[in-house]
């Protein structure tokens, strides 16, 4: 199954503060406020999973997977999710979040990213304070119980039903790309990049297969951490049984995702 990604336009980059970034032999897109910020000459290959802070910033280096795989497109996907799902809760913190992406920065010229000859790129972030959802999850390996991450799972249903009422449906949220941040302990999604869109073309069946892998992909990423039994506990919190692809209330976002 090919699955879609979200074209950015240049107006809407234009309008959220970024522009094209053309400095010696980098290229790229940068938010306008990146450029007093970041020294652009310290960007140095890391090739490891947590990637690197510089200051409030998070920089990541892209394996040759994500180079070969439309990294512009991956970034405008967490661009876009970014702008659509950031909204806040009655408490004032965030019902879930995600990093805001800053820019996309690759050794070369256009011409070098067309045609695949770009073999060093960074994405970069703003960082985010926090304990790894892995490491929790980790610590206790299957004693781990559905109830003491009740608020976690609860937060993701929301924020998966916010992307899915604007026709995105996210397929990875494994625990390694969920950290748990600040006092009101939210959940940030630092991987935004690989979803699914939705549009009037696609068949009903096909909207029903890519819910189906979503919840198969959150089993086997969370099948390591908790018994059958809590397993389908925190099933019941992230995928109630109702209509997934039904509007409902703006003020009941929470009950819109699930599967048949």
């Amino acid at each position: 199954m090919e699955l879609k990604n979200i074209h950015v336009s240049k107006i809407f980059l234009l309008e959220t503060g970024f522009e094209e970034l053309q400095q010696g032999n980098l290229s790229g897109i940068i938010h306008r406020t990146l450029l007093s910020k970041l020294d652009l000459n310290s960007l140095k290959p890391t090739f490891n999973f947590k990637g690197n802070r510089i200051n409030d910033l998070h920089v990541k280096s892209l394996d040759a997977i994500e180079l070969r795989d439309f990294p512009i497109r991956r970034f405008s996907n967490s661009l876009y999710i970014w702008y659509k799902t950031v909204y806040p809760s009655e408490d004032n913190s965030l019902i879930f979040q995600s990093p805001r992406p800053r820019a996309l920065i690759f050794k070369g010229n256009l011409n070098d990213y067309l045609f695949g000859n770009i073999n060093e790129a960074y994405f970069v972030s703003d960082y985010i304070e926090g304990e790894n959802l892995l490491k929790q999850l980790d610590d206790n390996k299957k004693n781990n119980r559905a109830e003491d991450y009740e608020h976690i799972f609860n937060r993701l249903r929301s924020y998966l039903s916010t992307l899915l009422d604007e026709h995105i449906i996210h397929l990875d949220f494994a625990p390694r790309d969920i950290i748990i941040h600040g006092e009101y302990k939210v959940p940030v999604l630092v991987d935004t990049e690989h979803v699914y869109i939705d549009d009037i073309s696609v068949n009903t069946k096909t909207r029903q297969d890519v819910v189906e892998m979503q919840k198969n992909q959150f089993l086997e990423d969370y099948s390591l951490f908790f018994s059958k039994k809590e397993l389908e506990k925190i099933m019941q919190y992230v995928f109630p049984r109702v209509n997934p692809y039904a509007k409902t209330p703006d003020n009941n976002k929470s009950s819109s995702l699930a599967y048949k």
